[in-house]
């Protein structure tokens, strides 16, 4: 462990250094919580009682290409980001 004097320092000095350092670890943790962070994939069932629709909507927004299907075998799946997108804002 390094050693630290703090002899002579002025008080914007040290809030300076403080600053640089609290920004380094956050800047750090913010990184760690985006590589944790894992793409959910939902079923077509989960989708609709998500949106609380009929699960044949959800099967013609995909041929509309309202929502985008991915595949693994036989079952799709929907990223829970790309169903957040689709919905937009109404103007009024």
């Amino acid at each position: 462990m390094s050693e630290i004097n703090l002899i002579q320092l002025r008080t914007e000095d040290l809030k300076a250094i403080f600053g640089q350092i609290v920004k380094a670890e956050f800047e750090s943790v913010k990184e760690n919580i985006n590589k944790e962070k894992t793409t959910r994939y939902l079923s077509r069932k989960d989708v609709s009682k998500m949106l609380n629709i009929h699960i044949t909507s959800v099967v013609n927004w995909s041929k509309k290409g309202i929502l985008t299907p991915y595949q693994i075998g036989n079952r799709i799946f929907y990223r829970l980001v790309d169903i957040e997108n689709a919905i937009i804002k109404l103007k009024r």
